[in-house]
């Protein structure tokens, strides 16, 4: 078993170049972190991987932390999770030919308690074996299946009309009797998401408390009828955060440059290829 005090991934190959106006920088993908724990004797296949729930999430931090996303915010949250109420849970037994009833019952008893949870601010749900465009459509298929999720087109279907168009799927989940919408935010290693996206992992990113008038910094989100990984509380004095807010959008601008941009807007969970999603 895998010890996540040995999550040391300084040597990791990175395989992702981007350039940007003459300079380059680098991300590991999915098989860079496999190849690593193999060459050093920490799994033997991408299978031990997978079934170990602790490895999974010390990755997906590790690459939540290097600042692919573009938000230095996250990379703040990646740092310590626990200070700032950011919970994992790895999710496996799903397939490309659909997600179970005790797996939907699963997800939707670990979000509701963490939407109850006063520690909690926002709840992540990894999905390491949900690895193919199929398996990720069957996954918002059944999602939709539960009582307090619902899946919304940002282009509607009757718009697509060919098979590179884009259907734009927005994930969202109800917080509490008011109806508080939760923008649920994915990633995952899909060659058609924005590369602020490209994670090694499918996740599914969910801000679990809604809007609280003493809330700072509201000029993100001044919508009390939604919730946004945005509005996680994070101790910084005013000046910190706008500097912080600054970085991220030049950063999240550069590393997404030349790219479709709804891809990764906040209110887009995952852009599906309309030849998938239509099936």
């Amino acid at each position: 078993m895998y010890n996540t005090t040995q999550s040391d991934f300084r040597y990791l190959h990175k395989s992702l170049t981007i350039t940007q106006e003459g300079k380059e920088w680098v991300y590991p993908v999915r098989q860079d972190y496999i190849n690593h724990l193999i060459a050093r004797g920490h799994i033997e296949n991408e299978s031990d991987m997978i079934n170990q729930p602790d490895l999974i999430i010390a990755i997906q931090r590790h690459w939540h932390g290097l600042g692919q996303t573009g938000c230095k915010f996250a990379q703040i949250l990646s740092k310590d999770p626990q200070k700032y109420g950011w919970h994992m849970e790895v999710v496996n037994g799903t397939s490309k030919n659909g997600v179970s009833s005790s797996i939907l019952n699963q997800i939707e008893r670990v979000v509701c308690s963490a939407i109850h949870d006063r520690q909690i601010e926002m709840i992540s749900l990894v999905f390491p074996e949900v690895t193919t465009p199929e398996a990720l459509v069957s996954l918002l298929y059944s999602l939709e299946q539960l009582p307090d999720w619902s899946i919304t087109t940002i282009k509607g279907l009757e718009q697509v009309s060919s098979s590179d168009s884009t259907v734009y799927i927005s994930l969202r989940v109800i917080l509490n009797n008011k109806g508080v919408l939760s923008w649920v935010l994915g990633f995952g290693p899909f060659h058609f998401l924005a590369i602020t996206r490209l994670s090694p992992f499918t996740e599914l990113a969910i801000r679990v408390k809604p809007y609280k008038p003493d809330m700072p910094f509201r000029e993100l989100n001044n919508d009390p009828m939604t919730a946004h990984l945005a509005d996680v509380p994070i101790s910084v004095g005013s000046e910190t955060f706008e500097q912080l807010w600054i970085n991220t959008k030049l950063a999240s601008g550069r590393i997404r440059a030349n790219s479709d941009p709804l891809k990764a807007k906040a209110k887009v969970t995952f852009p599906i290829p309309a030849s998938m999603w239509l099936k």
